[in-house]
C-alpha cells in the first residue's frame, strides 16, 4: 500500500498521523515558520576527485531555498569534469530545482511559536 504523502505546510493539520514525527521548528535557523520536509543534494566530480551530500531535513522557505541555490550552483560548476559526474549532476540539478519550486509554495509570514504548541497539544483549538 502507498501511502500519500503528508500536506505541505506546517503547522495547519497537525491531525495528520505523518506529522507526528515532525519539530516544531526549522531545523537550520531554529524559527518556528511553515517548514517543509526538503532532500536538497549536491554533487562535484573533477576528474578522479569525486563528493557529493544528500540531506534530508525539515527546513523554513528561507533556509530551503538558500540551501538549493547555494548547492545547485556548486553542482552546476563543479559537478561535470569527470566521468559519473556527467549523469550524477544532471539528476542532482533536476532534484534541487523541483525543491526550489516546492519551497517557493511555501508562505513567507512566521507562525507565532505560541500558537504553534497550543494548536500541537490542543488541535480542537480549545484550551
Amino acid at each position: 500500500m502507498i501511502s500519500e504523502s503528508p500536506p505541505l505546510l506546517l503547522p495547519v493539520d497537525w491531525k495528520h498521523p505523518q506529522w507526528r514525527g515532525a519539530p516544531d521548528y526549522c531545523s537550520r535557523c531554529g524559527q518556528c515558520k511553515p517548514m517543509i520536509y526538503m532532500r536538497v543534494g549536491f554533487e562535484i566530480c573533477l576528474l578522479a576527485f569525486r563528493k557529493g551530500r544528500l540531506e534530508r531535513r525539515w527546513l523554513c522557505r528561507e533556509c530551503a531555498l538558500r540551501l538549493c541555490y547555494r548547492w545547485t550552483w556548486a553542482t552546476w560548476l563543479l559537478g561535470w569534469w569527470g566521468l559519473p559526474g556527467i549523469y550524477r549532476a544532471a539528476i542532482c540539478i533536476a532534484c534541487n530545482w523541483d525543491a526550489i519550486d516546492l519551497a517557493k509554495k511555501l508562505p513567507i509570514e512566521p507562525v507565532s511559536a505560541k500558537a504553534a504548541i497550543i494548536e500541537r497539544q490542543c488541535p480542537t483549538g480549545r484550551n
